[in-house]
């Protein structure tokens, strides 16, 4: 099923859609180093629907909207699939609601920056200076401002405990899940990015504090209403008016589409709004317009640029951030944009001011995430093709400079200070290596052990397929800190100590996992065939067999219990109460750790067994302390939620 929809190319308002196609005469160019190309309704909508439909059963999608704009107007308009696969209702691009997860926060950024334009809110002011329900707590001598929430510099860790409800009755004021989900502040503010849903809800949230009014009814009265935006909300669960046309979302699994019910995110200013592609199309057309939409602006022409400018990057030669839209540089091409993501929606705004064209397009299934990103690569490598980059030669003396470089690196989008950093145990890093060509070798992130990368200059270098870059930053005693992606300006990887790396600890585990087992099976078989040929083992040798036993034993039920909990929940609903119930294990195996210690020197004082088995009881205290770090190290020694 697809529904295109048009409008007059002298409106700025979609008309209503019919069935069937419906071309325009609207034209717009786009430049390119195959020449200028004419891209007409006719040859997009090809395309569109080219891509669409490989797309569709690739990634297993029920339904697809679509938005194009240029030059004030409605481009084109197109709904692929089912907003509802059981009810057989078709994707109406103006009528169809789909969440815009992260895309929403725009709209979250446009409202602080109109505030600023009133004179009532300083993007370089303390941000507490607009809270009363709480406090940011001063870690760093530099407070975090308005300027730095834009352009995801704050310095928070990440924390999703609580970013999702299952019910509504979960569901809290804004200014009450900010003071109860506040997370720690990691890095001096301005210093890199770690993009963060909690800025954007507390952004939202000073809006509401600032304009005196709820974040969601100021977002209708000062940019839905003057947009024409009807059939868009942040309100959850949705107002009755819109429900009826809310599209479904859907999982896949055993060849069948799965309907998943309405999603909710507390925090509703990072990503909770629902809206239809015809109403975005106006939010594209004023934010390329300078903020005029028609006779209405919802921004000044100043404001609007300040916006859409650049305002940090991590490295000057990488993308980097406007205020709350994402900077893409790609061949020369300057682009802004954002995604959003929910579990079971996936969006995408796209503008390139130059060429005055924007896009907005979502899918509501699970899978939509990967199609997104398969879609902007196509759109851009179609239009804006670029050729092949030239194979680079491997430096001289690479070998040497590599050692440098070599290691793991984690996500600054990470947890740091609470339970949630186990994540991170399996995922978030990026290791980097040599590779046998002289190139390096990426793993993690998004890339697989097959990507190469060339140096092209000292701490820069080239994918060998792509014309992309990575760069490296010292501090300044040369030593490596940083691992920076071209073209991933939201977030920096951090360089960890070998001794941090996420691979050390799972052979940590790994060593103690075994070691523990061979006590727990081993010592009872022993124990039955020792008592049959000589009879009971003195008391104290049996306690200290007994105190190692349980201490082994309980470490193998809290591994076993912590990977069953935490694969059956996702904290992104709360941490559940039976892993803060499980978390009293670690504090009772710890203290019987440091008693092993005792019973461990006993034994070699007292000669309680032959060597070999003191050998092996020393390995399990020295692998109860080695499981005491560890878990230390993941915030699971103690309760830290």
């Amino acid at each position: 099923m697809a529904v295109t929809v048009r409008v007059a190319t002298d409106s700025a308002r979609p008309a209503a859609s019919v069935h069937g196609v419906v071309q325009s005469d609207s034209v717009f160019q786009a430049a390119s180093v195959r020449g200028a190309l004419q891209i007409d309704s006719v040859e997009f909508e090809s395309f569109c629907d080219g891509v669409v439909g490989a797309q569709m059963e690739a990634y297993r999608l029920a339904g697809v909207v679509i938005s194009a704009v240029h030059d004030g107007s409605l481009f084109f308009a197109k709904g692929y699939g089912h907003a509802d696969i059981d009810a057989r209702t078709p994707v109406l691009p103006e009528s169809t609601l789909f969440r815009s997860g992260s895309v929403g926060k725009l709209f979250t950024w446009t409202a602080v920056m109109q505030l600023v334009e009133r004179g009532k809110l300083d993007l370089h002011a303390d941000v507490n200076d607009y809270i009363d329900d709480f406090e940011i707590p001063a870690t760093f001598p530099d407070p975090i401002t308005l300027s730095h929430l834009l352009t995801h510099t704050p310095g928070f860790e990440e924390r999703i405990d609580g970013l999702f409800a299952v019910i509504t009755g979960d569901m809290t004021a804004l200014g009450t899940w900010l003071a109860g989900h506040l997370p720690a502040r990691i890095w001096p503010p301005g210093t890199v990015t770690a993009y963060s849903n909690y800025g954007a809800g507390l952004a939202g949230y000073i809006v509401g504090a600032v304009s005196g009014m709820p974040f969601e009814r100021y977002v209708e009265e000062r940019i839905f209403e003057p947009l024409g935006m009807e059939m868009s909300t942040f309100h959850q669960p949705l107002p009755d008016r819109l429900a009826p046309h809310a599209a479904v979302g859907y999982s896949y699994s055993d060849g069948l589409f799965h309907a998943q019910d309405f999603e909710l995110i507390p925090p509703a200013p990072a990503g909770a709004m629902s809206t239809t592609a015809a109403d975005m199309a106006a939010f594209i057309i004023a934010h390329l317009q300078d903020g005029r939409f028609g006779e209405t602006r919802i921004l000044s022409e100043e404001t609007s640029r300040l916006m859409h400018s650049r305002h940090f990057a991590n490295d000057r030669r990488a993308s980097g951030m406007a205020y709350g839209f994402i900077e893409l540089n790609r061949d020369g091409e300057r682009l802004i944009y954002h995604g959003g993501d929910t579990f079971y929606f996936h969006s995408l705004l796209l503008l390139i001011p130059s060429r005055n064209f924007g896009l907005f397009l979502s899918y509501n299934s699970a899978d939509g995430g990967e199609a997104r990103v398969d879609f902007m690569r196509a759109i851009l490598d179609h239009y804006f093709h670029i050729p092949m980059p030239p194979l680079l030669e491997v430096s001289e003396g690479f070998t040497e400079r590599v050692k440098r470089l070599a290691g793991t690196y984690v996500n600054s989008r990470s947890n740091f200070e609470s339970i949630e950093k186990l994540m991170n145990l399996f995922r978030g890093t990026v290791t980097i290596e040599e590779a046998p060509d002289g190139t390096i070798r990426l793993a993690g992130a998004g890339w697989d052990e097959s990507s190469r990368w060339v140096e092209v200059e000292p701490l820069v270098f080239r994918h060998v397929y792509r014309n992309t870059h990575l760069y490296f930053r010292e501090d300044g005693r040369g030593r490596i800190t940083h691992l920076l992606f071209e073209r991933s300006p939201l977030v920096a990887f951090i360089r960890l100590p070998w001794y941090g790396a996420p691979s050390f600890h799972r052979g940590v585990l790994i060593v103690c996992g075994i070691l523990f087992l061979s006590a727990v099976i081993a010592w009872p078989v022993g124990y039955l065939l020792r008592g049959r040929r000589t009879g009971p083992a003195p008391a104290k040798t049996r306690q200290a067999r007994l105190l190692a036993w349980l201490t082994c034993a309980a470490n193998l039920f809290f591994i076993a219990a912590l990977l069953h909990i935490t694969n059956r929940t996702n904290m992104v609903y709360g941490i559940p109460v039976s892993l803060k119930v499980l978390l009293v294990v670690p504090i009772l195996t710890s203290v019987m750790a440091v008693l092993l210690l005792v019973y461990t020197a006993l034994s070699w004082r007292g000669r309680y067994w032959g060597k070999a088995a003191r050998i092996h009881y020393t390995l399990i205290a020295a692998a109860a302390l080695s499981f005491i770090w560890f878990l230390n190290h993941w915030n699971l020694l103690g309760f830290h939620f």
